[in-house]
């Protein structure tokens, strides 16, 4: 009896304890059951299905943390699912708002599905779309037959989208378009953060503003610091400038570009390019800073010039309406008709003359050229015109024992046809070249004279006249000795003279 009465009193708490169980999971379920409703209409209609109800004329529905209304429902309270028709409107926690024309919402699953005309508000932002998914349990929505999302300062396009609510974070796919007051944006992927403005794309990407174009295939676009990085294939176009490199960041408050990687700086109207690895663009004014690696191309139809240095600079001069080069240390170029080396150099676009300083050298054919400065005048056809200026040095190569020399305060050169034509020494002329007679060479001129005059072909001295004082002398070839040979100062540089235009970045 006792066995009997202690397995009652067990079973008893046995069935007491999962009819409370029981009862607790019945009150989870039941605390998802769409309960509060109400209508002007309520009726039934066995068409529509086993327990569904049809409600009409101002239909009110409250659920968990939503409260919903429209202008007619059908509510299944046997699969706890509603459906709205008609100005459809949902309040959620007081700070999402949600229109549609249609809205077919699981109550257990807290998944809503809206269509027609549907905006969600939620914060400061709007989101408009014809199909509109919505977690409310995850907070999460999307859709997938193109959507739009508004806020104070971007409107944003796409295919599909996800938004989550509690970040304020938004992953859009399929041709993605943004646009705000400054600028235009297509891309294939997109993310872009509520709370910080922050936009990150991938994919093929175009960035059009009101006066530059930009490309890429990754990056990110600070809305409210006007920042932006460009990377993969970057591209930036402003007026006549055309930037590419590794990577780009962009300033637009200041206009400031800054270039990373394989930079490319390429002027339209110019007709030249520049190279390095780390550029900086003033698009205000205009100045662009090149350096590590660099390279500047001068573009011509026949032949273009090849020249580095440590660091390259390129800017506008508004008042001649031209650009401006500027090379520092270690400058080296190649042209086939031309070579030269210097520690600065700078070109005026506009009246095509080069300025060589600090040591310079110029190679032209077999001639060499030194001086303090250097100045260099191009035309379509080469060289035009070259001037020495203090301490002018030119020495031609005969053989690899005999050179003819000119020395003067001030040279001046003149070219025909890319040629040395005439030679000016104006200001402590000394000469020493050896004359030929009959192709052969008869003797070596020594002579001095404040002023002197040479006149070339095919590189030879063809004339001489010294103007002013002269004194000069002939010595047989038989009679020269190896002091003779040379005028003071003379150094043949044959060893430092870039051979071709990968040699320019190699300094000797």
């Amino acid at each position: 009896m006792n066995y009997w009465c202690k397995n009652i009193r067990y079973l008893a708490v046995v069935l007491i304890l999962f009819s409370g169980l029981q009862s607790q999971g019945q009150e989870k379920e039941n605390e998802k059951r769409i309960v509060n409703f109400s209508s002007d209409l309520m009726d039934y209609d066995e068409s529509l299905g086993p327990q569904v109800h049809r409600l009409t004329g101002n239909v009110w529905m409250e659920h968990e943390d939503i409260i919903l209304s429209c202008d007619s429902a059908h509510l299944n309270q046997g699969t706890n699912r509603f459906k709205g028709f008609g100005n459809v409107h949902i309040i959620k926690a007081d700070s999402i708002n949600l229109y549609g024309d249609f809205l077919d919402y699981d109550g257990s699953s807290r998944m809503a599905l809206l269509e027609g005309r549907v905006r969600m508000e939620h914060n400061n932002t709007l989101l408009k779309t014809n199909h509109l998914h919505y977690n409310m349990e995850e907070e999460i929505s999307w859709y997938f037959e193109g959507g739009q999302i508004i806020d104070s300062i971007n409107t944003l396009e796409s295919t599909w989208g996800y938004y989550f609510m509690e970040t304020e974070e938004y992953h859009f796919k399929n041709q993605v378009f943004l646009s705000n007051e400054d600028n235009t944006l297509s891309t294939d992927t997109l993310f872009y953060n509520g709370k910080t403005e922050l936009v990150k794309f991938l994919g093929p990407t175009q960035i059009f503003g009101d006066t530059n174009y930009i490309y890429c295939e990754n990056g990110w676009y600070d809305s409210p610091n006007n920042l932006s990085s460009f990377n993969k294939n970057a591209v930036f176009q402003s007026r006549d400038q055309i930037l590419q490199g590794d990577s780009l960041l962009y300033d637009r408050e200041n206009n400031i570009t800054e270039a990373f990687g394989n930079v490319t700086a390429r002027d339209s109207i110019q007709n030249s390019i520049i190279k390095g690895e780390k550029l900086y663009f003033d698009e205000a004014a205009d100045h662009i800073v090149v350096t590590e690696n660099t390279l500047y191309i001068m573009i011509d139809g026949l032949d273009s010039l090849f020249l580095h240095a440590d660091t390259l600079l390129s800017y506008s001069i508004d008042s001649v309406d031209s650009r401006k080069i500027e090379a520092f240390h270690q400058v080296q170029f190649f042209r086939s008709d031309m070579q030269g080396r210097c520690d600065s150099l700078d070109y005026l676009v506009v009246d095509s003359i080069i300025h060589l300083y600090n040591e310079p050298i110029l190679w032209q054919e077999k001639n060499q050229l030194t001086a303090t400065e250097i100045s260099i005048k191009m035309s379509d056809e080469g060289i035009d015109f070259i001037e020495m200026l203090d301490m002018g040095f030119l020495i031609t190569e005969i053989d690899s024992i005999l050179y003819n020399q000119i020395k003067g305060k001030t040279i001046r050169g003149y070219f025909k046809d890319n040629d040395l034509n005439r030679v000016e020494v104006i200001g402590n002329g000394e000469s020493l070249f050896y004359p030929e007679e009959d192709s052969s060479h008869i003797g070596l001129n020594n002579a001095v004279s404040s002023e002197i005059i040479m006149v070339f072909q095919d590189g030879k001295i063809t004339g001489v006249k010294f103007l002013y004082d002269p004194n000069s002398k002939l010595t047989p070839l038989k009679q020269i000795t190896s002091e003779e040979r040379k005028l003071e100062g003379f150094i043949w540089h044959g060893l430092l003279r870039p051979k071709n235009r990968k040699d320019v970045f190699e300094w000797k």
